[in-house]
């Protein structure tokens, strides 16, 4: 166990994971990833402790893509997840991810250094084209039909 571990180096604000359903295999991680020492971080992989495949996506003219070479964290600044732009994606999950769980990402760096990010909150991302009543409505019909039984 040689690979130093550094938890204050790379912080997440604002961070938070799109909540989603079992119909839906992916979601994205988003937020302000900073590095807070005097040298780039040069980040090659991502995993965390939800199931699925975790990687670094870019998008380039509108279409995301796994980035060529992880990502790096400029030393003493910061990169800027979000949606239409750089973002971790968490792939090949079929597991219902609801708000109010949370995920813990581990960031592994060229050099071996792992960078832990623990408890990022789920989110129900506000997107354009979500109905925002459906919650409301789901859960009123499931306690009439429970009274009715």
């Amino acid at each position: 166990q040689s690979a130093e571990q550094s938890t204050d180096a790379l912080t997440l604000t604002d961070g938070y994971v799109g909540a989603k359903d079992t119909e839906t295999s992916m979601t994205a991680v988003f937020g302000e990833l900073t590095n807070t020492t005097d040298e780039d971080i040069h980040l090659t992989r991502v995993t965390g402790d939800l199931e699925g495949v975790y990687q670094f996506h870019e998008t380039v003219d509108g279409i995301m893509q796994e980035t060529e070479d992880g990502v790096t964290v400029p030393a003493n600044g910061s990169i800027t997840m979000e949606p239409g732009s750089n973002h971790i994606m968490i792939m090949e999950n079929n597991d219902e991810i609801a708000a109010g769980d949370a995920l813990t990402l581990t960031l592994t760096a060229e050099d071996g250094t792992t960078y832990e990010v623990a408890d990022i909150p789920v989110r129900v991302q506000q997107s354009a084209h979500e109905d925002y009543g459906t919650g409301d409505t789901d859960d009123a019909a499931e306690h009439d039909e429970h009274a009715g039984h």
